[in-house]
């Protein structure tokens, strides 16, 4: 992400949290691509410190764009299966099974969720 809203990226995690069985998510990587807004600096940190391990926070010191970013996140995930999703977005019940399903059945598969954007 890129000086998102402090509310929209904890409104994006607590639906994910929500929505996702415990036992499919292994943990949320946000990986901050040289924000300048100053919410999302230490006030992001205090807030997610509520989640303990499960939410980790990635800082690049440049901006290095989304595939970099991307790739990041990839490098600090602890799951077996990772899943790139926007910043801006909200998880709906049951929007995990079906992606995870698909892949079950052939991990060379690609599947992009359809998740609703915040508006």
């Amino acid at each position: 992400f890129i000086d998102e809203c402090l509310s929209v990226l904890l409104r994006s995690i607590i639906s994910i949290i929500i929505t996702t069985p415990p036992e499919l998510l292994h943990d949320i990587v946000l990986v901050d691509d040289a924000s300048e807004k100053p919410e999302v600096g230490k006030r992001l940190e205090e807030e997610l410190e509520i989640f303990g391990d499960l939410v980790k926070l990635v800082r690049h010191e440049k901006r290095s764009g989304l595939m970099v970013a991307r790739t990041t996140g990839a490098k600090h995930a602890r799951g077996e299966v990772v899943m790139f999703l926007d910043s801006h977005i909200e998880g709906t019940p049951g929007w995990a099974e079906p992606i995870l399903d698909r892949i079950a059945k052939n991990r060379k598969t690609v599947v992009q969720p359809n998740i609703p954007a915040i508006d």
